[in-house]
């Protein structure tokens, strides 16, 4: 009981530590649709959303949360080093990356056991100060390999 109750102790700690936007967005976990902690335990995988840009943002950042593992790609080669990294995820700076044209970020998560997936949520800024939010939602597409 004791064990359950650190455990459960350590995982408030862990969202409290996570950025309130990452809470209070549109963002939802993603996976393949299976239960990830059941047929997706032990498992990897795929996550990609394509965003087709009329110009490239003069800022762009996505944060990226998951359970448990991560390879990211943009455009088929390794997304740039993270900004940060901790309990509210990866922070990763895309701004110079993002081409007019399609653009492609692609995810390769491992789920080391019990639930898996991905969360992420981003802003593109463009030179006119718009702005466009980005979520992992239904947009997203799931394959079990790439």
């Amino acid at each position: 009981m004791r064990r359950f109750i650190a455990w459960v102790f350590l995982l408030a700690l862990s969202l409290a530590a996570a950025p309130a936007e990452e809470f209070s967005t549109a963002s939802s976990w993603i996976w393949y649709p299976e239960r990830p902690a059941v047929e997706g335990s032990g498992q990897t995988r795929c996550l990609r959303k394509v965003l087709r840009l009329e110009q490239p943002p003069v800022q762009a950042t996505v944060r990226v949360r998951v359970d448990d593992r991560v390879v990211f790609l943009m455009n088929g080669a390794p997304a740039p080093e993270p900004l940060e990294n901790g309990p509210g995820g990866a922070v990763y700076d895309l701004a110079g990356r993002l081409q007019a044209g399609e653009n492609v970020l692609a995810f390769t998560v491992t789920n080391a056991g019990g639930p898996g997936g991905l969360i992420l949520t981003g802003t593109l800024r463009w030179p006119d100060g718009r702005e466009q939010r980005l979520h992992s939602d239904t947009s997203f597409r799931a394959a079990l390999a790439p």
